[in-house]
């Protein structure tokens, strides 16, 4: 295996931009969603303004948030150990869209679904979660410790 090129059908039509992307393909009465994302690394959410506004633009059919889609936290995706089980046994599950807490900068607080890709990113610029900030651990050690 070390040593041996390997041979790649796909390259040539991407280094001639002749690749395909589902954002390339029109879909007839698709509609486009876009994320309104944290800008904080680690906060309480307090609230979050401009759901209404954003409901009552042109093209959008949807906005939602955690409170809203009401679905259960999930397991990673992928072999991620003790991901299962139930949050007091130690699970890493996650809200669709955080709830309550966020934990890294770019998080999903909320989904805005419109007619188009415009549409969806105007709503989103008027959706403004309320946050307040937490202290942020980057040292393992201190990740791991009691409280």
């Amino acid at each position: 295996m070390f040593g041996v090129p390997a041979l790649r059908t796909e390259d040539p039509r991407f280094l001639r931009g002749e690749g395909r992307y589902l954002e390339n393909i029109p879909i007839p009465g698709a509609l486009r969603a876009v994320f309104v994302r944290s800008i904080m690394p680690h906060a309480r959410i307090d609230g979050i303004e401009g759901l209404e506004a954003a409901r009552a633009m042109s093209g959008v059919v949807a906005v939602f948030t955690a409170d809203d889609l009401q679905i259960p936290p999930q397991p990673p995706s992928g072999n991620v150990e003790g991901a299962t089980g139930t949050l007091e046994e130690g699970a890493f599950l996650r809200e669709v869209l955080a709830r309550d807490v966020v934990r890294y900068v770019g998080e999903a607080v909320a989904v805005v679904i419109a007619r188009s890709l415009g549409q969806a990113q105007d709503a989103a610029e008027t959706v403004w979660p309320s946050y307040d900030p937490m202290d942020v651990v980057t040292d393992v050690e201190a990740a791991v410790a009691d409280g």
